[in-house]
């Protein structure tokens, strides 16, 4: 069973009055892997209509930073974060194949963020067939694996396209983990 987990940071009635006057504040957090290392990746801000307000890239420098400023106070945004599918193959090994086949077999179950990676074909199950696409990669058989990375809010397991936030005032911390698909020891360089 699939869960779904929606971050909605709710305001006081004066502060949705913001809007109305005037006021801006900035959205900002961080795009780290599971291990708490930053992962370079587009950081895109939407309207409720899916058009994109603004783009942003996560600073690999500062820690995974990224931040929109000079945004409306009161109205609600998106947030997506996407990486290039280019590098598919960063982290993946046959140690990931073993640890999976660990998995299924019950000796080593996983939890959070390796269920997301080990789901290879995205099927919201981890089974054989993850495992005969990863070595397919590995080999040079199959060609892409898309997507590449998947993003989820930081404490939350479900991907989604992108994530509400209601923006009362200046919102810090509004943090994203990184997972590389396939990539089950966390070994992939989230900043190449």
């Amino acid at each position: 069973m699939k869960r779904v987990y929606y971050i909605l940071i709710l305001a006081a009635m004066p502060m949705l009055a913001g809007s109305l006057l005037g006021q801006t504040a900035s959205l900002s957090g961080q795009v780290l892997n599971p291990m708490g290392e930053p992962v370079e990746a587009d950081v895109f801000l939407l309207n409720s209509a899916g058009d994109t307000l603004a783009t942003t890239i996560s600073d690999c420098d500062n820690g995974g930073a990224y931040q929109f400023g000079d945004l409306a106070t009161g109205n609600t945004y998106f947030v997506k974060v996407a990486k290039p599918d280019d590098e598919f193959l960063n982290g993946l090994s046959t140690f990931d194949m073993v640890l999976i086949v660990r998995h299924i077999l019950g000796v080593s179950p996983f939890t959070g963020y390796s269920l997301m990676a080990a789901d290879i074909n995205n099927d919201g199950q981890v089974s054989i067939l993850d495992i005969v696409r990863l070595r397919r990669l590995i080999l040079g058989i199959d060609g892409m694996l898309t997507p590449s990375w998947r993003f989820v809010p930081t404490g939350t397991y479900t991907v989604q396209g992108s994530y509400p936030i209601l923006l009362p005032g200046d919102v810090a911390n509004f943090n994203f983990t990184g997972v590389k698909t396939g990539d089950i020891n966390v070994s992939a360089i989230g900043c190449l």
